[in-house]
């Protein structure tokens, strides 16, 4: 990894500590698998990726691959988590992780064997309707994630189905009578993925290691153990209900939704996931009353029983005062590790007191936004939002303040669309574009760059390098920008189709392998969906998406659906990504050596110590060539590898002694006898 390279050169004779943007925590998030896909790249060509975990990174972790008990790599993968196989024989594929430099005996095997580029799994007939919408999360605690779908269509009751990654259908949930959609500023109460409103999440909002469906359910909702909500007589009643991921069935005890506005009939509109104490999540539930008439922000915990209450609510009145777009960020906006939430034109603090409000500099109503590190020069992040008959045509802001930089555009157009993302290698940070064009950085200065635009769809994070490459539909394609070499990705169509306004892919994200995103796609008829995943290497060692704060809550967020994002500067040139202030449900997150360490000295302070790469050469201090002396290896967090003997003062631990691709410690015995 080319950043990687240029860390170690850095800090080859002294380590430096990268400290977390994180304060509080440690936030409480999946304990994952190394979801170890082998995928089909072509003739006889087989393609391997797997997870880094987000306490990994920077770390000296490295990993062998093996075929049928042989190993493949020379020397230990440690700039990338994927392996291309193009050798002759027969056997199953393995993994083994190196720690320290030291093998471990546990193999881990496959999660899944592709015929080809996707897995294909069966779909549970649901005559006439279509996949609006998808989620993962990991339903049975085993550490790699299912699947759950929508099922919809005009005036009848809408589905919720379950599906093993091994194709099983799990359970269906009939939303029932109150469901069907057919008003968008006014749906029934169990009303879901319609218009711009979702109502659901899967997630693990009780910390017990399996994650759990949220919905907004009413009146006549049918679980998967076929057990029927009948809490209330009044068909505009909702609930907010937790449902067990393995079975269906109802979980806890549900909560009723707070309906401030009942001739409006119910609040609807979008689910989130917030870390409002920094460690465990909280459900953010933004309602609309009447379309536009009313509107509302929700936040309900979750006890360890899974039972549901209301932690603060708080009004939007009058809502013309509270800018608003067709979708919610749960986000640390100021990087004290503590989620804020944020509504289109104005962001709630943990509490739900209004934390910034841009109306007052003439920001209203959009469609699309964005908020992420676009400028890496820059402290904090930055948000890009596209106008829609509003002041301005799109507007660039500080994201921990709401301060609005700079504003463009003549006003009044319908701008609606417009993305971010690193497209030109050659700009500073990430580009951001509209129909008006790519700027040229993400301090939006000067005048556009190339010609035309990206798709203005949908980011991914695709082929090998850092940029991002754009989707639309069930196509992934790379803007030509200025001075592109030939010969590159040229992009890729996929088989399916979506369903809804052009480009609106079920769900895009980080499902399994390395880091790099997937894409669900419903296939024609109905009958089948698959999950592609790219079979590009690349060199770049970067930890799951799935183990960083802000994407992982980006994976619930919908509405109109919009282009995820991590909390770091994710582009050519970026820094090495910090490592997220994490735990896992039941505590224990594993400790690896890091090498990124203070220059203190890790061993005893006796004798002479340096810190070298394994796999370069180096000269013993004060050491004549004709002396015989011994060493003590330590990896960087002051673990003993080895003790050894070494005649002279030329010492090479890959050559000599089979250490490799690690960062280690040296110390000269001080008194220099064997």
């Amino acid at each position: 990894m080319k950043y990687r390279s240029l860390f170690f050169n850095a800090v080859l004779a002294l380590c430096i500590v990268s400290l977390s943007a994180y304060s509080a925590g440690p936030r409480i998030m999946e304990k994952l698998g190394r979801s170890l896909v082998v995928a089909n790249a072509g003739s006889a060509t087989k393609y391997l990726s797997w997870r880094l975990f987000g306490p990994e990174q920077g770390s000296d972790i490295a990993f062998n691959v093996y075929k049928g008990g042989t190993k493949l790599n020379a020397t230990p993968i440690t700039t990338s988590t994927n392996y291309v196989d193009n050798s002759s024989g027969t056997g199953d594929y393995t993994l083994k992780v190196m720690t320290g430099g030291i093998e471990g005996s546990d193999a881990i095997k496959p999660a899944m064997v592709l015929q080809s580029n996707y897995l294909e799994i069966p779909l549970m007939a649901a005559p006439g309707k279509n996949i609006k919408f998808g989620q993962v999360g990991d339903l049975d605690g085993d550490g790699e994630y299912e699947y759950v779908v929508d099922n919809q269509a005009i005036n009848v009751s809408q589905y919720l189905d379950a599906y093993h990654r091994d194709g099983r259908h799990l359970w269906r949930i009939d939303m029932g009578p109150n469901s069907m959609p057919t008003s968008d500023s006014r749906p029934g109460a169990a009303c879901i993925s319609f218009g711009h409103s979702d109502n659901w999440a899967v997630y693990d909002i009780d910390c017990d290691g399996k994650a759990e469906l949220i919905v907004k359910a009413g009146n006549g909702t049918i679980f998967g153990d076929n057990k029927v909500l009948n809490a209330s007589t009044n068909p505009t009643d909702a609930f907010i209900v937790a449902v067990d991921g393995v079975t269906g069935a109802e979980k806890g005890k549900r909560c009723a939704v707070p309906n401030d506005h009942p001739t409006m009939g119910n609040p609807t509109g979008h689910f989130g996931i917030a870390y409002f104490d920094g460690v465990h999540p909280t459900l953010m539930f933004k309602g609309k009353w009447g379309g536009t008439q009313a509107m509302a922000d929700m936040a309900f915990d979750c006890s360890k029983s899974c039972s549901l209450s209301l932690r603060w609510k708080a009004l939007d009145d009058p809502i013309s005062d509270y800018p608003n777009n067709h979708q919610i960020r749960c986000l640390d906006v100021n990087g004290d590790g503590i989620d804020e939430f944020v509504n289109g034109g104005y962001c709630r603090d943990k509490d739900g007191k209004v934390l910034w409000n841009q109306k007052s500099q003439g920001i209203l109503h959009g469609d699309r936004w964005h908020i992420t590190d676009m400028d890496p020069s820059r402290p904090g992040l930055e948000g890009f939002g596209i106008g829609q008959f509003c002041t301005y045509d799109w507007y660039y802001y500080d994201a921990k303040t709401g301060e609005v930089l700079r504003k463009f555009g003549p006003g009044g157009r319908d701008m609606s669309r417009g993305d971010v993302g690193d497209v030109d290698p050659a700009q500073k940070g990430y580009e951001c574009w509209t129909s008006d064009g790519v700027f040229n950085n993400a301090n939006l200065t000067g005048s556009a760059i190339g010609s035309g635009s990206p798709s203005v769809g949908y980011r991914i994070w695709w082929d090998g390098d850092l940029l991002s490459e754009q989707a639309n539909a069930t196509s992934v394609s790379k803007w030509s920008y200025p001075g592109m070499p030939s010969g590159g990705f040229s992009g890729v169509t996929l088989a399916g189709h979506v369903t809804g306004s052009g480009y609106m892919t079920p769900l895009i994200c980080d499902m399994f392998g390395d880091w790099r995103e997937e894409l669900l796609i419903e296939q024609t008829g109905n009958t089948a969906m698959r999950i592609y995943t790219t079979t590009i290497p690349t060199e770049h060692r970067i930890y799951t998406l799935l183990h960083n704060p802000q994407y992982r809550n980006a994976m619930i967020e919908r509405g109109y659906i919009q282009s995820k994002f991590v909390d770091y500067f994710l582009g050519e040139g970026m820094a090495e990504p910090p490592k997220p202030n994490m735990t896992y449900p039941d505590g224990i997150v594993p400790v690896v050596p890091d090498i990124r360490r203070t220059g203190r000295t890790l061993a005893s302070s006796a004798g002479t110590t340096m810190m070298v790469m394994a796999g370069k050469s180096f000269t013993l201090p004060g050491v004549s060539a004709e002396a015989r002396r011994m060493i003590s290896v330590y990896t960087c967090s002051g673990k003993l590898v080895a003790r050894l003997p070494v005649g002279g003062n030329n010492v090479d631990l890959e050559k000599q002694f089979g250490l490799s691709n690690s960062m280690f410690v040296i110390k000269l015995d001080h008194a220099g006898k064997l």
